[in-house]
């Protein structure tokens, strides 16, 4: 049964049962069997009161253990996030530290081949003037 028409039936039941319990209370009070009539009237809306509160309670439950099956769920996909997240960033750690290396080999590099062109721009010079000594062997 959905929970609003439960409600609803239960709030009808009771508006019944204290409507009953008035009626043959104050207006058929001369009747002999009046009291256990008022009695056997509160005994029902009290056991549907019972009733109705058992349902709901129930039903509460089954949400409570449903949103405790989802928090569950969620800290386990939070557990996961985060293993892949560490995961992640150790591998970017390490991708930056082979960077740095390569651009340290880089750098070396460069400067090494600095001093290659100045060696070579060096011999140049030194090819240049040995030629000119050939051509000119007076100087």
């Amino acid at each position: 049964m959905d929970s609003k028409k439960l409600e609803l039936a239960t709030l009808i039941t009771g508006s019944i049962a204290i409507l009953l319990a008035i009626y043959f209370g104050f207006i058929a009070a001369s009747a002999l069997s009046s009291s256990k009539i008022i009695n056997y009237i509160f005994a029902l809306a009290f056991f549907v009161f019972i009733a109705y509160n058992y349902i709901k309670s129930t039903e509460y439950e089954k949400i409570k253990k449903q949103l405790i099956d989802e928090i569950s769920e969620l800290n386990n996909r939070i557990e996961s996030l985060t293993a892949d997240l560490n995961k992640k960033t150790a591998e970017i750690e390490n991708l930056n530290a082979d960077l740095s290396d390569r651009d340290k080999k880089i750098a070396e590099v460069e400067n090494e081949n600095k001093k290659l062109q100045q060696k070579v721009e060096n011999l140049e010079e030194k090819i240049q003037e040995l030629s000119k000594r050939i051509d000119n062997p007076t100087v």
